[in-house]
């Protein structure tokens, strides 16, 4: 597991090499299977979805801000997807990890846009005293992501990116960069929204939800048992163009000879939900898919390439129809 700034590319990179996910949770409107993490939500399926009483508990997690809600029950999900043999009998994945070698990066463009509105009005109405002392941290939006730091005893780092709709890729990217410096042994990489607040411009498409993986190193998966679920990685970059793909984000094409890779490409959201959604998608495929999305000045990639074995029952293309992409065998498109 390693990661580095690219050279020799017009701009600025962040390039991730690839990384062994081990487990992969969801929890989204609409499902919290990572198989169906690329569907799009039907009409309605943001009313009433989550009760934090049941996916978290009845004690402390109530008045937490809903994208914290989302995110903590996506980790515990990938936390139960990469269990291995004897994991729960030895107090859970990360049981055998030093706190000091777990970090956690996290991206997020509009986890806290309704509640630093909601904040901002109070404080216009009313006062600043009468904010609640439960969501008033809350206000910096490093604590999404280090409230999954401090619920699973992680100490090494923890990192929040907001890199618009490409904060997931560059989370994962700076994360394996920590990695590869020794900073940690496992990494939790997630990505976290909530809905933008009335009025806000500038946003388009709702994103709620969140996503989560857990990430170590091959060999340390194949000693406690567990299966792979596939190897990532992502690459960003700085560019004006409006659209990303192989010869856009500087990375070569496959070889002729290798496998074909589906491209999909992820339109523009609110957030940065979208581009994560596909990813964890296609860890449940069967063949190596290209995530490719676009931020202002920026362009973003992700290769996924699943482990052999591990698809989900009645997954082709880790829930990216046919359609939706275009079939690679060599070449630039």
């Amino acid at each position: 597991m390693s990661g580095q700034r690219g050279t020799g590319l017009p701009g600025t990179a962040l390039v991730s090499t690839a990384l062994v996910v081990t487990g992969v949770g969801v929890c989204l409107p609409w499902t919290d299977r990572a198989a169906d993490a690329a569907a799009e939500p039907a009409p309605g399926a943001l009313d009433g979805w989550f009760d934090p009483k049941v996916r978290l508990g009845r004690r402390g997690y109530k008045y937490l801000p809903p994208a914290c809600q989302y995110l903590l029950a996506a980790g515990r999900a990938a936390l139960a997807d990469a269990a291995g043999p004897g994991d729960a009998e030895a107090g859970g994945v990360l049981a055998s990890v030093d706190p000091s070698a777990r970090g956690v990066a996290v991206g997020t463009n509009c986890a806290a846009s309704r509640l630093h509105a909601e904040m901002n009005r109070t404080i216009i109405e009313a006062d600043a005293d009468e904010i609640s002392p439960a969501l008033a941290p809350f206000f910096s939006i490093n604590l999404f992501g280090s409230r999954l730091g401090a619920e699973h005893a992680c100490q090494a780092f923890n990192l929040t990116l907001t890199s618009p709709r490409l904060a997931g890729f560059d989370a994962f990217a700076l994360g394996a960069r920590a990695v590869r410096l020794g900073r940690a042994e496992v990494l939790l990489v997630g990505v976290t929204e909530d809905a933008v607040a009335p009025g806000e411009g500038g946003m388009a498409g709702a994103e709620v939800g969140a996503v989560v993986l857990v990430c170590e190193p091959e060999s340390r998966a194949r000693a406690r048992g567990a299966a792979p679920r596939g190897r990532v990685v992502t690459r960003t970059r700085a560019a004006a163009g409006p659209t990303a793909g192989w010869p856009e984000v500087g990375w070569p094409a496959p070889d002729s000879g290798g496998p074909p890779a589906w491209v999909t490409r992820v339109p523009p959201g609110s957030g940065a939900l979208a581009p994560m959604r596909h990813l964890a998608a296609a860890l449940t495929g069967t063949v190596p898919v290209l995530v490719t999305a676009a931020g202002p000045g920026a362009l973003g990639a992700a290769l996924v390439t699943p482990s052999p074995g591990t698809a989900a029952p009645g997954t082709v293309t880790g829930g990216i129809a046919a359609e939706r992409g275009e079939a690679l065998a060599g070449g630039t498109r």
